[in-house]
């Protein structure tokens, strides 16, 4: 079964957002300023193509220590996205 959510931590925030959005995904929950002001980890679903924030720190905290939580360019090699 192939994975299709994901728990983003980019550097460049807005590069992401922007990658997302030129790829026709639709933000869910939060707008674009306040998802690249967070600090938490985008969740994205290829499926729905949607993206949003995990803002628990319990999840992200359970997602760090398992080592779910991935960087822009490790989604992009996992993903291929069009």
């Amino acid at each position: 079964m192939k994975k299709t959510n994901y728990l983003v931590l980019p550097d460049d925030r807005e590069m992401f957002y922007n990658y997302l959005h030129d790829r026709k995904y639709r933000d869910r929950y939060y707008d674009k300023e306040y998802m690249i002001s967070s600090r938490f980890p985008f969740y994205v679903d290829i499926d729905k193509k949607e993206m949003t924030l995990v803002e628990s720190v319990t999840v992200c905290a359970c997602a760090a220590s398992n080592k779910q939580i991935i960087s822009f360019s490790e989604f992009k090699k996992c993903c291929k996205i069009e």
